[in-house]
């Protein structure tokens, strides 16, 4: 799979490499901070006008925060990314950087790892996961464990069906982490290297990226809500079989959605610095 080999491959930046050491240094955009404090300040403000809409966002945060927190710094991935290469374009030494023992892709490449590692946001996201699965992996256990001591059969087959929906929310969470790392700084190399401006560039890779993301998470909501699951429950197969079968079938569809995605940027990225793939692989365990 495209996206475990280029997650670690992030996770173990190449040191040395000119680019990479040059964004520990790239300004973070300060309106991404703003509207983040704005949507904070947001959530404030439906406390007092709407108390029971507030109530229902604080019970979503476990499941809605590391999603808007990878969403946060995946924009903030994409935007560095698509900046530092497009300046290289502009000031003309893109064709210096192709001359390169490793040429354009491993020069990007320190890139697309510098974006993730300035400031240490890779790690603080990491953090920040950890702590919450940490909580649902609680959860789970507590729940399975409770299920096998009540009385009745109906009450443990609906904490199984709880069970069931805290472990597939902590396997969604890691996909999220690793894909969502590896697919906006794709995004943003993609857009600096075929974009026309820089404004296109960015502009493309900060939509391109929230599109898939908005998309992606839509549709899984509809499949598990008002497709598979109710299907399931009109047969004769148990509520937890059915919720088993239901959100098997959303990971794996966001799994292998978002991996064609990564794979297509990929290969995208390969016939415009017209470099094979083997190599580009080659290229990043030789930092």
């Amino acid at each position: 799979m495209y996206t475990w080999f280029l997650f670690r491959a992030l996770r173990t930046p190449p040191q040395k490499n000119p680019l990479f050491l040059q964004m520990q240094h790239v300004v973070q955009p300060s309106w991404l901070d703003r509207m983040w404090n704005i949507l904070m300040g947001l959530l404030l403000v439906l406390l007092f006008v709407k108390p029971p809409l507030f109530v229902v966002i604080l019970l979503m945060i476990p499941i809605a925060y590391p999603v808007l927190s990878s969403t946060y710094y995946g924009v903030l991935f994409s935007l560095r990314t698509s900046s530092m290469i497009f300046t290289r374009r502009q000031e003309g030494s893109y064709d210096l950087i192709r001359l390169t023992p490793g040429g354009a892709w491993q020069a990007f490449w320190g890139v697309c790892a510098g974006s993730v590692h300035r400031n240490g946001d890779l790690d603080r996201l990491q953090h920040y996961l950890k702590r919450i699965l940490t909580i649902l992996m609680t959860m789970g256990v507590f729940i399975g464990f409770a299920s096998l001591i009540l009385p009745t059969v109906e009450l443990k087959n609906e904490f199984l069906v709880m069970d069931i929906v805290v472990f597939t929310v902590i396997g969604l969470m890691l996909l999220e982490f690793s894909q969502s790392s590896v697919m906006s700084t794709l995004m943003g190399m993609t857009f600096a290297i075929y974009g026309r401006t820089i404004v296109d560039s960015r502009i493309g890779a900060l939509v391109g990226f929230l599109v898939i993301q908005l998309t992606t998470y839509l549709t899984a909501t509809v499949l598990a809500v008002s497709g598979l699951y109710p299907r399931l429950l009109i047969t004769d197969i148990p509520a937890a079989l059915a919720m088993l079968v239901g959100c098997l079938s959303v990971v794996l569809y966001v799994a292998i959605l978002r991996e064609i995605i990564i794979a297509c940027l990929w290969r995208l990225i390969s016939r415009r610095l017209n470099t094979a793939q083997h190599d580009m692989r080659q290229l990043i365990h030789a930092g």
